[in-house]
């Protein structure tokens, strides 16, 4: 069964507002779990997940937050790197103070703010055979708290 994302505003019914995940990890043969690995994005690119998935046309990614800091400065850049081939293949970049400000501790089953869809400014496709990360940055260190969990939208 597909994993659907409301990644539009407006009428439920239509079928424009719905995309389809593509779960990295479903894609890697790993069941999905519950969040136990948090990772703090810093200046420095932080590889979430390295996969090999078929060609698939992508939107953008989706990121399971875990936290960011009351008073957020910068950015944080998300994007998608074909490790094969060494290059960066689509990246979107999202004012640090648009992200929820939820405390991780205090959140439902302690998981934090949930998921975020970064949706890149157009559509990619990913070359089958190819090795592919998602990777994030952020330009101030220590603002934003991942969980390992990614996915890409299609």
């Amino acid at each position: 069964m597909a994993t659907l994302l409301s990644a539009a505003s407006g009428n439920f019914t239509s079928s424009a507002t719905w995309r389809t995940v593509a779960n990295y990890q479903e894609v890697a043969g790993v069941a999905p779990a519950t969040p136990s690995t948090a990772t703090t994005i810093t200046t420095t690119d932080t590889n979430v997940n390295t996969v090999t998935p078929g060609a698939i046309t992508v939107s953008g990614v989706i990121l399971q937050m875990r936290s960011r800091v009351a008073s957020p400065t910068g950015t944080m850049t998300v994007s998608i790197f074909n490790v094969t081939t060494s290059t960066t293949v689509a990246t979107v970049t999202v004012n640090v103070s648009q992200i929820p400000n939820t405390n991780a501790t205090s959140a439902v089953g302690n998981h934090g703010i949930g998921f975020i869809y970064f949706p890149f400014a157009s559509n990619v496709t990913l070359v089958a055979g190819q090795a592919y990360t998602i990777r994030a940055v952020t330009s101030t260190t220590t603002q934003v708290t991942i969980w390992s969990t990614a996915c890409c939208v299609s």
